[in-house]
């Protein structure tokens, strides 16, 4: 859910975008989901918005791609999702 480690020159990252905080609280709102599973998502897979501070605190002045893997069915917008990163990135950004 957290990547500690800090890249230079990074070309290409394959890395997980499961769910947004806000899709994830919504569908929490409006009992789509339990308390018990916004927990494990939480503890066990990487929010959109850790993805968008990794690539802030990282070197991505030689990044080509950004592939976004393990999004969720209920908790995520994956188009939403690729245009966030590619702000955040400037990189071209794939959906796996």
């Amino acid at each position: 859910m957290y990547i500690h480690n800090r890249f230079n020159g990074l070309n290409y990252v394959f890395i997980e975008a499961n769910y947004s905080r806000e899709a994830l609280k919504q569908a929490r709102d409006e009992d789509i989901t339990t308390l018990g599973k916004k927990k494990y998502v939480i503890n066990n897979h990487m929010a959109l918005e850790t993805a968008e501070e990794f690539f802030r605190a990282n070197d991505t002045s030689q990044l080509k791609e950004v592939w976004l893997l393990h999004a969720s069915d209920d908790n995520s917008d994956v188009k939403e999702f690729k245009e966030r990163i590619k702000r955040a990135t400037g990189a071209r950004v794939y959906i796996a």
